[in-house]
């Protein structure tokens, strides 16, 4: 079982969202769970080209690189895209 302390996880994930801001998309964080899987909202309110954002499937690959190399106990980000599964879950 994995810990992984939230505040540490929303501060890495400042630094990721730069990945999908220039197209007005946003990340929010929407917790962790206790095998360390970082759970991620994608917002794409304010975006006017849906397709411009990187798919899901990239960006839980990025996004969990990055979080396992800099939160300790981080095993995978999952993205929750609005794009994939129909509506904001």
């Amino acid at each position: 079982m994995s810990v992984v302390d939230e505040r540490e996880a929303a501060a890495a994930l400042e630094q990721l969202r730069v990945l999908v801001s220039a197209d007005g998309a946003d990340f929010e964080l929407d917790g962790v769970d206790e095998g360390g899987v970082v759970r991620i909202r994608l917002n794409l309110d304010n975006v006017g080209c849906e397709e411009c954002v990187l798919p899901a499937e990239a960006l839980e690959e990025m996004v969990g690189d990055f979080l396992r190399s800099a939160v300790p106990g981080a095993r995978a980000a999952r993205v929750i895209d609005p794009r994939r599964y129909g509506q904001e879950q």
